[in-house]
């Protein structure tokens, strides 16, 4: 099964011809050699000989240099499970803290993940890691862990994550499904799987939790090597500078770019449904989709995650999260933040909490702009300009008020044909009438008819809309259509959608069934896969 994906990931991309590489590809351990304290040999409890490939991003390997049909071979398989039988391998399951659900927990890591190893991607020298989730039991599993994924989980992250991608959000990339020839009961039974991922890196929050944990004071031990990495990996200018300030900097940038992120998140209606500090990655990324879903409507109390249950990662909650997050990455940064060694110790603790908590306070303010920028875009207008604004800010409230189907309606904004000063009052209202996206809602459809005469008059830029707004989008009931497909044995309905979400903004003839905005099942929920 090969998928033709034609996007470029946003934090890596590759410029063609690429630079193939027969055979096993070459990889680096930086992780494993840098900061041994975090990462613990991996060791298969057993050999996977019936495992296969069920789904390979050719696209996505071609990019990374990858011999594609060595990965498809018996010894490609064993290698994308951490199996390989290279001496000179170095797969890991990295350790980490964190905060879950708002509850620390000192003994984390990858219970059922490893990180094969480092890639340099061709033409561009840019180092990935490559990862897979799912292969089995490491030292840091829970007590009676299987290490395992069920293979919905796995396909979901496929879907969702390249996806994002696609629509230009930053986020860690699918290479590969595979079957460990394995059943597993999770909610129910089905096949146990693998997904392999490709990401500028998997330091996370909670790897400066750990570090800081386990070094608790000094600036220049654990602590300040897992944040030198962090630079070297995601921040190289920063590189540069002295401490504290390159540190200072780091936590600035990391802070912007997790605001900048999470607005994106918003505006495409993503539900990420997992938010604790471990899940945080430090590169600005979506990471880990266990319990990933889209809303149908805007409703911030949206929550879809089955382990979720008092809400705290609820749509709405998101933005506020994502500081909270924060916050909790400067408590563990705070030793690299204090002036130079001399200085009184409560006083150079006092102005590297001042200066953290200046940052955390540029958060909101950042996250607001990117908000507002991210539908400024989707509607074809200029934030700057004053008379933009209005419209804007009363769009984001028409979509608060009513719930608007938001993906639904910026796509038909796009779709409009005639001259928009020319349409009419009526004909604006014959229009939301006949598409049914207001849900026959009196109230909703009088006030967005009387926003499209506002809007139409601020002469939206309609390219910029249709590089925004995807035709296609994963829609739960869409996802779980193609996910039950798959799991009896179909996998049509699933390359149907991966052919529409691989290329979301181009309407593709015989992929009409994809586009139709239908609502999730009653009472749907996700679950992490654990």
């Amino acid at each position: 099964m090969c998928f033709r994906n034609s996007s470029q990931p946003e934090s890596f991309n590759s410029q063609r011809p690429h630079t193939l590489a027969a055979g096993p590809p070459r990889l680096e351990y930086n992780f494993a050699h840098q900061l041994p304290e975090l990462a613990a040999p991996y060791e298969p409890a057993a050999p996977l000989p019936e495992a296969r490939i069920l789904v390979l991003n050719e696209p996505l390997a071609v990019e990374l240099g990858l011999d594609v049909a060595w990965l498809r071979s018996p010894a490609g398989v064993q290698f994308l499970l951490g199996r390989g039988t290279d001496s000179d391998a170095r797969p890991v399951a990295q350790f980490y803290a964190g905060h879950q659900f708002g509850s620390f927990n000192a003994l984390m890591g990858d219970g059922r993940a490893v990180l094969l190893g480092e890639r340099r991607v061709p033409d561009t020298d840019e180092l990935v890691d490559l990862h897979v989730k799912g292969a089995g039991t490491t030292v840091y599993s829970r007590p009676g862990s299987d290490g395992k994924a069920p293979l919905s989980a796995a396909l979901r992250e496929f879907l969702l994550s390249e996806f994002m991608s696609a629509a230009g959000v930053p986020t860690a990339r699918s290479l590969a499904v595979l079957t460990t020839g394995e059943q597993l009961r999770r909610h129910r039974t089905e096949p146990a799987a693998a997904v392999v991922r490709v990401a500028t890196s998997h330091l996370r929050v909670g790897t400066f939790q750990a570090a800081r944990m386990r070094d608790p004071e000094s600036a220049s031990g654990l602590l300040g090597r897992v944040a030198d990495m962090a630079i070297q990996r995601h921040f190289p200018e920063l590189a540069e500078l002295a401490a504290p300030e390159r540190y200072l900097e780091l936590y600035r940038h990391v802070s912007a770019a997790q605001a900048r992120l999470i607005a994106r998140w918003m505006r495409l209606g993503f539900v990420h449904g997992v938010m604790n500090t471990d899940n945080t990655a430090i590169g600005g990324f979506t990471l880990d989709y266990g319990p990933a879903a889209f809303v149908d409507h805007f409703d911030p109390q949206a929550v879809f995650s089955s382990i979720d249950t008092h809400g705290r990662y609820a749509f709405g909650n998101q933005p506020a999260i994502g500081g909270w997050n924060l916050a909790r990455l400067a408590e563990a940064m705070l030793p690299l933040l204090t002036p130079t060694p001399g200085v009184d110790s409560a006083e150079a603790n006092r102005s590297a909490v001042a200066e953290a908590q200046e940052v955390l306070d540029e958060y909101s303010a950042i996250y607001t702009r990117a908000l507002d920028e991210e539908f400024a875009d989707a509607l074809g207008l200029d934030p700057q300009q004053p008379s933009h604004q209005h419209v804007l800010s009363e769009f984001q409230a028409l979509a608060d008020e009513h719930q608007l189907d938001v993906a639904q309606v910026l796509r038909q904004l796009t779709d409009t044909e005639a001259n928009l000063v020319e349409i009419s009052s009526q004909a604006w209202h014959d229009t939301w009438s006949a598409s049914g996206g207001l849900d026959n809602n009196s109230a909703a459809l009088r006030d967005v008819v009387g926003w499209c005469e506002q809007w139409a008059n601020a002469n939206p830029d309609r390219m910029l809309l249709s590089r925004t707004n995807p035709v296609y989008y994963p829609r739960n009931a869409h996802v779980e259509e193609s996910l039950a497909s798959a799991l009896g044995g179909d996998y049509s309905p699933f390359e149907q959608l991966w052919e529409a979400l691989r290329d979301p903004f181009t309407r593709r003839a015989g992929l009409e069934h994809w586009e139709k905005p239908t609502p999730s099942p009653r009472g749907f929920r996700t679950v992490c896969g654990t």
